[in-house]
């Protein structure tokens, strides 16, 4: 074989390997900016997706001598969705004596709920309704609590259940919370 025939076989062997070794890499680039794309797309699926559960009520308002009452008004009626319910309480009621008003037994309903309430009160395990409350307004609080039931002593779980109604009387909803009542004597 001839010098020449011999360098350019050499010549195109080294070729073919550059060409082989090319590939690899450009495999890699296409895979990578394959998932490059795939990682943009569902982040901006994710992102649109979350937005369509949101409201459109604009935040950005200028408050100007024209408008100043009516911002007032609609701050003041962006309570709690109707429905919801922001529990106000403390969880361990304490009792002197079964028969008697609690010490410290307290109940409000705040004034960032737009539902009136009533709560019941039943001991745990047995569903015994123990107390059922007076409606309860937006803003009011019940304290001075004396059970429907005379409690012996010991320390009681119990579930008290607010129940959320309309301007009509009819329930809308029910929120559950752990209470714990301790009769003294």
């Amino acid at each position: 074989m001839s010098k020449e025939k011999s360098n350019r076989n050499v010549s195109d062997k080294l070729g073919n390997n550059k060409r082989q070794n090319f590939a690899p890499v450009v495999i890699s680039i296409c895979a990578g900016v394959s998932i490059l794309v795939l990682a943009v797309a569902f982040s901006y699926h994710y992102i649109t997706s979350r937005q369509v559960g949101r409201s459109s009520v604009s935040t950005n308002k200028i408050v100007s001598a024209d408008n100043v009452e009516s911002m007032l008004d609609d701050i003041q009626n962006q309570r709690g969705t109707a429905g919801s319910y922001n529990a106000v309480m403390n969880t361990t009621w304490e009792f002197e004596d079964g028969a008697k008003s609690s010490s410290n037994a307290y109940v409000e309903n705040s004034t960032s709920n737009i539902n009136t309430v009533y709560f019941t009160v039943t001991l745990d395990g047995t569903d015994e309704l123990i107390y059922l409350s007076p409606y309860i307004e937006v803003g009011k609080a019940l304290k001075d609590i004396k059970l429907d039931k005379d409690l012996d002593a010991g320390t009681y779980n119990a579930l008290l259940t607010y129940h959320l109604i309309d301007d009509n009387k009819n329930e809308l909803s029910t929120v559950s919370v752990n209470l714990i009542i301790k009769v003294a004597n």
